[in-house]
């Protein structure tokens, strides 16, 4: 079941890469960082535009320039994924593969969101899954795999981030949906508060104190596949959380759910310590909780939290 487990955290992981100035714990912010990219709808069908919305945290909360692109080949990681085709090769091999719709421009412009229309309806897609763009075979379990890009700037720092967006390949392809976490909520002596984004409930310093991001059952979604020998099957959704705070410790930076194994609320929330003031006496912190599901879908909450002046 270990095994499993670290499968599972890479192929979750596998749909989003970022990377950008080093920092001291992956769950501490302190420098620019791009953290999720999300695509609403997931699964965009032939003439339907996906949103790609990115959620970027800067300590500053100063001006950020974006750069945005896209390719029809995944490209690999020893290379930064830079596009391996361009644009008049990719538009050629779509055309031979019964591709009438132009492609779109790979650049998706300097906006603080991007968007991308999928010009091709399923079976052109579909008979490129067995040969791709490039002769090799293109894995178009849950779609066929397209990659976008991003490049956050703010003055000297820079942050690339990249996921894959599945085009459906079956006509009639039920699409996934993002996950839509809730409140992050926190555990006081008091009872249970719901966190701001003004920060209006107060958390003790030095204190593990337990936050709670609410999602319900409908977020890990059932939906149709195979089972191992081929036939058809139901399967329920794996959830991973991944936790941001800018001060103090998180007991775990990244909590799992899958089904028959983890419970929800158990994956849904995780220990806090915030800092001593003589550590770091700033008297607010920002929290994020990122969801991702096994079939790329992204979404996430945020909240602020107020620290007692002492100890």
């Amino acid at each position: 079941m270990t095994l499993n487990r670290h499968v599972l955290f890479g192929l979750l992981l596998a749909g989003f890469t970022g990377c950008g100035a080093d920092f001291d714990s992956p769950a501490q912010l302190s420098k620019l960082r791009l953290l999720a990219l999300q695509a609403a709808p997931v699964n965009p069908v032939a003439g339907e535009t996906a949103t790609l919305t990115p959620l970027v945290y800067s300590p500053s909360g100063g001006a950020l320039e974006f750069a945005w692109s896209w390719c029809p080949v995944l490209g690999q990681p020893n290379d930064g994924y830079v596009c391996p085709i361009t644009h008049d090769d990719a538009e050629s091999r779509l055309a031979a593969a019964g591709a009438t719709a132009s492609l779109p421009a790979f650049d998706l412009g300097t906006g603080p969101v991007a968007s991308f229309t999928n010009p091709w309806p399923p079976e052109v897609l579909a008979a490129l899954c067995g040969g791709g763009l490039e002769g090799e075979i293109v894995d178009c379990r849950g779609g066929f795999p397209i990659r976008v890009s991003v490049r956050v700037a703010e003055g000297a720092e820079t942050q690339r981030g990249t996921t894959v967006i599945r085009l459906p390949v079956t006509p009639g392809a039920v699409p996934n949906v993002n996950p839509v976490p809730g409140a992050i909520s926190i555990d006081l002596p008091s009872g249970t508060r719901d966190l701001n984004d003004a920060g209006s409930v107060q958390v003790p310093r030095l204190q593990d104190s337990l936050l709670h991001v609410a999602v319900d059952d409908a977020q890990a979604e059932l939906y149709a596949g195979n089972d191992s020998g081929g036939g058809p099957a139901t399967f329920r959704e794996t959830l991973l959380f991944t936790w941001f705070a800018e001060l103090g410790g998180l007991d775990n930076h990244r909590t799992l759910f899958i089904d028959g194994v983890d419970t929800l609320d158990g994956a849904a929330a995780d220990k806090w310590k915030p800092p001593a003031t003589r550590d770091d006496d700033r008297p607010m912190s920002r929290l994020f909780v990122v969801v991702r599901d096994d079939r790329g879908g992204v979404g996430w909450s945020s909240a602020a939290a107020s620290l007692e002046a002492t100890p």
